[in-house]
C-alpha cells in the first residue's frame, strides 16, 4: 500500500463521497429499456433490499491515482462510516440527513446533506431502481455484474457505478463520478455482512468540533 498521506482525499466527502477509474458509465439506456423487467436489475434490487450491515477493509483510488485505505461500515438505511488508516485519522460518517467529514490535519469538520451524495443511492431505505434511481446501464460479463445509476431528479449530483461478484451476488467495488467528471474508486476486501454494528459508529455527535456547513 502507498504510505504517503493523500492530501486530496477529503475532496471525496465534499464533492462526491465514496467513495464508487476502472468503471466508466456506458451509453445511456434506450428509451424502451425498462429496468423493472430486467432480471439483473431485479437481482441487484433484491441484494440491496436484503443488505442490512456491511464491514470491510477498503482501498480507495482517486482521479489523481492517490491511494488511501481503511475500514468501511455500512448500515442501511443511510448510515455509513469510513475510518482511514491513510490519511491517518480522517473520518467520514453519515447518519440519516447529514454526512460529516473530519480532517485531522486541519482539525475541521465539514457537513453536507447525505441526500446530495451518490452513496445515498444504494443506502436509501427504498431500493427504487428504475424509479427515483435511474439505471443508466447494467451488464454481466465473466461473472461480474456492473450497474451505473444516477438520481433521476438531480443527475448533476454525480453518477455511481457499482460492481458485484455475480455468483453469489456480492458487492465488490464502486466508482463515483462527480459533477466535474472526476472519479473515485473504492474496492472492498474481507467483506462481512449481517453482523451487529454499534450504533455509536454512526453518531455524528462523536465527531470533534462544530461542523462547517458546505
Amino acid at each position: 500500500m502507498n504510505d504517503t498521506p493523500c492530501r486530496t482525499i477529503p475532496v471525496l466527502g465534499r464533492r462526491a463521497l465514496l467513495g464508487l477509474g476502472a468503471l466508466v458509465l456506458a451509453r445511456p439506456a434506450l428509451a424502451a429499456y425498462d429496468p423493472n423487467t430486467d432480471p439483473l436489475v431485479g437481482d441487484v434490487r433484491a441484494y440491496l433490499a436484503a443488505l442490512t450491515t456491511l464491514k470491510a477493509t477498503f482501498l480507495q483510488v482517486n482521479h489523481m491515482g492517490d491511494v488511501a485505505e481503511g475500514v468501511v461500515y455500512l448500515a442501511r438505511p443511510d448510515r455509513l462510516r469510513f475510518e482511514y488508516q491513510q490519511p491517518q485519522g480522517l473520518l467520514l460518517v453519515a447518519n440519516g440527513a447529514s454526512l460529516r467529514v473530519y480532517e485531522p490535519e486541519i482539525d475541521t469538520v465539514t457537513e453536507l446533506p447525505f441526500a446530495d451524495t451518490p452513496a445515498s443511492l444504494i443506502l436509501r431505505e427504498d431500493v427504487d431502481l428504475g424509479g427515483t434511481i435511474q439505471v443508466v446501464s447494467v451488464g454481466l460479463d465473466q461473472g461480474v455484474l456492473t450497474m451505473a445509476m444516477v438520481h433521476r431528479d438531480n443527475p448533476g449530483l454525480g453518477a455511481l457505478s457499482v460492481l458485484f461478484q455475480a455468483e453469489p451476488l456480492e458487492l465488490k467495488q464502486w466508482t463515483v463520478v462527480d459533477a466535474q467528471g472526476l472519479t473515485t474508486r473504492v474496492t472492498l476486501f474481507d467483506t462481512q455482512t449481517g453482523l451487529p454494528l454499534d450504533p455509536a459508529l454512526f453518531d455524528l455527535a462523536r465527531l470533534p468540533l462544530t461542523p462547517k456547513q458546505k
